[in-house]
C-alpha cells in the first residue's frame, strides 16, 4: 500500500508540475503567443508519453491543458485583426493604423484621383 500512495502522489505531483508548466509558459509567451505553440506541443507530447508509458492518469490533464491552449491560440489568432500590433502602438485613430487596415483588407488602390493604373487614367 505505500508504493500505491507514493505511485498517487508522483502522480499527482506530475500532473500539477505540468499545469503549473503550461500556465508560466503561456504568460511569459503572452505578447506573442505564436511562438508558444511548439513548446506546448512539446510540453503535451511529454506528457503524454508520461501517462501512457508509467500508466499515470494524473499526467492527461497537463497534456490536455497544452492541447487545449493550442487550439484557443489558434482560434484566437485566427480571428485577430492584423493591425493589432500598430494599433497598440499608435492608436486607433492614427494614420498608421489606418494604413494597415486598409493595406489587410484586400482593397489596395492606387494612381490617385484620376483613375487607378490599371484604368489607363494618370497625372496630367
Amino acid at each position: 500500500k505505500r508504493s500505491l500512495l507514493w505511485q498517487r502522489i508522483i502522480s499527482i505531483s506530475i500532473g500539477l508540475l505540468g499545469g503549473l508548466l503550461t500556465v508560466v509558459s503561456l504568460v511569459l509567451a503572452w505578447p506573442s503567443p505564436m511562438l508558444l505553440l511548439p513548446t506546448l506541443g512539446f510540453i503535451a507530447a511529454f506528457f503524454l508519453f508520461l501517462s501512457i508509458r508509467f500508466r499515470l492518469a494524473a499526467a492527461h490533464l497537463p497534456a490536455c491543458m497544452a492541447l487545449l491552449v493550442v487550439l484557443l491560440i489558434l482560434w484566437r489568432c485566427d480571428s485577430q485583426d492584423d493591425c493589432d500590433q500598430v494599433r497598440a502602438t499608435y492608436g486607433e485613430a492614427s494614420t498608421e493604423y489606418r494604413s494597415c487596415r486598409t493595406s489587410s483588407s484586400g482593397s489596395r488602390s492606387s494612381g490617385g484621383s484620376w483613375g487607378g493604373y490599371s484604368s489607363g487614367g494618370g497625372h496630367k
